[in-house]
C-alpha cells in the first residue's frame, strides 16, 4: 500500500491510498551484540538494500528505485541493581516514493528505569527526540505539480511510567512437573 496524491478538477488535493502492482526489497542485515561487562552492553545494526517500485498511477507508469540504508543503536547502562539507562538512536536514509522521495530522518531517545520494592514497581522516565532531529520531509511529483511536505514536532515528547508486578512467572520449583508431559504444569504457568 502507498500514499498517492491526485489532484482534483476543482483544485483541491486527493491523498489516498493504492496498492501498487510490484514493490521489491533485496538487500542484507548486519547486527553486532557486546556484552562489554555485568553494567554495560549494546547493539547497533544496520541494513542496506535495493528498493524498486513498479504499478501504475493515473494510468501512467511507474517504476522507481533507491539504494536504502538504515541504522539503529542500542546503549545499555545498569547503574545500580535497580536502576537502568539506555540510550537508542535510529537513522533512516533517503527513498524513493511512488510519486517522488522521502528524505532522511534521525531520531534520538533516552530512558531511565528505577525498579522499588524487590522489583514489584517500576518507574521509566523516557524522553523520544532528545536533540529535537525528528523530521519527516517528502517530496511528490506529479505531471502538473510539486509538492513539499515538512514535518516536525514541535518539542520532544517525555513521558513517565509506572508498573506494578503483580507475578513474576518464575517457576517456584526448578524442576520439571512429573504429572505434565513437558515440565510445565499449570501451577508453573501461572506463577503458584
Amino acid at each position: 500500500m502507498t500514499r498517492v496524491t491526485e489532484f482534483q478538477e476543482d483544485g483541491t488535493r486527493l491523498l489516498t491510498m493504492e496498492n501498487l502492482n510490484q514493490e521489491h526489497a533485496m538487500g542484507a542485515e548486519m547486527m553486532f551484540n557486546f556484552l562489554i561487562n555485568k553494567w554495560f552492553n549494546f547493539n547497533v545494526s544496520g541494513n542496506l538494500y535495493r528498493y524498486k517500485l513498479i504499478g501504475i498511477i493515473s494510468e501512467a507508469d511507474v517504476a522507481n528505485s533507491s539504494t536504502n540504508y538504515d541504522s539503529r543503536f542500542n546503549l545499555n547502562f545498569r547503574i545500580t541493581p535497580t536502576t537502568r539507562l539506555q540510550l537508542q538512536g535510529f537513522y533512516q536514509g533517503p527513498s524513493v516514493t511512488a510519486q517522488g522521495r522521502r528524505e532522511d530522518f534521525l531520531m534520538t531517545s533516552a530512558a531511565v528505569k528505577q525498579d522499588f520494592f524487590k522489583e514489584k514497581l517500576s518507574a521509566t522516565l523516557q524522553i523520544q527526540d532528545i536533540f529535537g532531529t525528528a523530521s519527516f520531509s517528502y517530496i511528490n511529483e506529479g505531471p502538473n505539480y510539486y509538492d513539499s511536505i515538512n514535518m516536525k514536532r514541535e518539542s520532544q515528547v517525555i513521558r513517565l511510567t509506572l508498573g506494578i508486578r503483580i507475578n513474576n512467572y518464575k517457576k517456584q520449583n526448578g524442576g520439571r512437573d512429573e504429572g505434565s508431559e513437558n515440565g510445565n504444569s499449570m501451577d508453573q504457568e501461572i506463577g503458584y
